[in-house]
């Protein structure tokens, strides 16, 4: 957490390297991974969508 921060905080005109980054990203998914096989049990799928209102509802078309 400590290095995120450090990347987080590193100002709008600093210069982040392609490696912290990609790191950063890395790091980020293992993260997620590791909090998602937290759950016990399967996620729920839907298998019906509708997307007849998509758009309007996320652009306000």
């Amino acid at each position: 957490m400590e290095k995120l921060s450090e990347l987080a905080n590193k100002g709008v005109h600093s210069e982040v390297y392609r490696v912290e980054t990609r790191r950063c990203l890395l790091r980020t998914i293992m993260l997620l991974d590791d909090i998602i096989s937290l759950k016990v049990g399967a996620f729920e799928i839907k298998t019906k969508l509708n997307f007849d209102n998509f758009f309007e509802k996320a652009f306000g078309l």
